[in-house]
Formats: C-alpha cells, sequence, structure tokens
C-alpha cells in the first residue's frame, strides 16, 4: 500500500511540474502574437462610431482576419485565455511583452508622425 501512495505523488509531481502546454492550447509565444492583434483592433475599435452593431458592422471581420492570420480560431483563442488565466504568472509574462510590444509600436508611430510634422514648412 505505502509502494501505491509513493507511485501516486511522483505522478502528481511529474504532471505538475510539466511545463508543455496541453492540446488545443496556443502556445505563449502564439498567445502574446494574437493578443497583440486583439487589443490593436480593440483600440481601432474606440474611434468608431458607438453604436449598438459597431462591433459586428467593423470588428468581427477584423477579428476573425487576426485568428486567421495567426492559425487559430475565437474558440481556441477562448480556450487558451481561460487556461493561461488559471496561471498568472504565466499571463503576467505574456501581457509583459504584449505590452513591450504595443509600446514600441506606439512610440514609433509618434516618433514617425513628429518627424512629419517637423518637416512641414512653417508659416
Amino acid at each position: 500500500m505505502r509502494i501505491y501512495k509513493i507511485l501516486f505523488f511522483l505522478v502528481l509531481v511529474f504532471f505538475s511540474c510539466s511545463s508543455k502546454t496541453p492540446p488545443g492550447i496556443l502556445t505563449p509565444e502564439q498567445m502574446t502574437d494574437v493578443l497583440i492583434e486583439v487589443h490593436l483592433i480593440d483600440g481601432q475599435m474606440l474611434v468608431k462610431p458607438q453604436a449598438p452593431d459597431t462591433l459586428y458592422k467593423y470588428g468581427m471581420g477584423q477579428y476573425i482576419m487576426a485568428f486567421k492570420q495567426h492559425h487559430t480560431d475565437s474558440a481556441q483563442f477562448r480556450r487558451s485565455f481561460i487556461y493561461y488565466s488559471r496561471k498568472p504568472d504565466q499571463l503576467s509574462d505574456i501581457y509583459e511583452k504584449v505590452i513591450k510590444n504595443i509600446q514600441s509600436k506606439n512610440d514609433s508611430l509618434t516618433k514617425s508622425i513628429s518627424k512629419q510634422q517637423n518637416a512641414l514648412p512653417r508659416k
């Protein structure tokens, strides 16, 4: 009986320490890429007129294209998000990368706009 208890705990430790993502779940790198796209689309939606059908009219096509671009779908994205939500350390790491990427895109855009404004002739 004692050997069964030891085996049980060894198996439990083995499976709990496994760092592989389960099948059907996006890897952290894939999740990062998809979240970047989703948040950029969310940002674009903020400047659209806010009517009851705004998301359907303007956003759904963009979300579907983003999922296709990353070889996933909304169901797999949802499952993956729930999976990583249960692992706050991993989700935090993913969002740190998302924030850095979006911030670098914002900085690049701001720099480009600044250069264009400086290139315009002054009155």
